[in-house]
């Protein structure tokens, strides 16, 4: 599973921005076990596209999810900047089948809603 924030920083803040604490049962023990990750903001790059390809590629099917389903979230996306994002990624990723499939999916969906804007 996969769980994506987002926060909004304040100029100038220092120290730790959050923490994050994961509660999960062991599948093959069966015991519960819970860890914490603190961050720092001076983890926190301040470009998008210095994040690690994976996380791009994360955020990037996400807003796709929310443009889809029409999300208060997603007012400012479009699909064609989901498409943009994705045709860099698919750069990045040149080998990666999945975005390739991705790829295709948005192309897809940009082209239906073109469609039906026409009508």
């Amino acid at each position: 599973m996969t769980a994506l924030y987002e926060a909004k920083l304040h100029d100038g803040s220092e120290g730790t921005m959050a923490t994050v604490y994961v509660r999960y049962q062991d599948p093959e023990s069966g015991e519960v076990e819970q860890v914490q990750q603190s961050f720092l903001r001076s983890q926190v790059g301040s470009d998008f596209e210095e994040a690690s390809a994976g996380f791009q590629l994360a955020a990037v099917v996400a807003e796709y999810a929310e443009i889809l389903r029409d999300s208060y979230w997603a007012r400012a996306g479009s699909l064609a900047d989901v498409q943009a994002e994705t045709g860099r990624l698919l750069r990045l990723m040149s080998s990666d089948a999945d975005v390739e499939e991705f790829a295709a999916l948005v192309s897809r969906a940009q082209r239906l809603e073109e469609s039906a804007s026409n009508r």
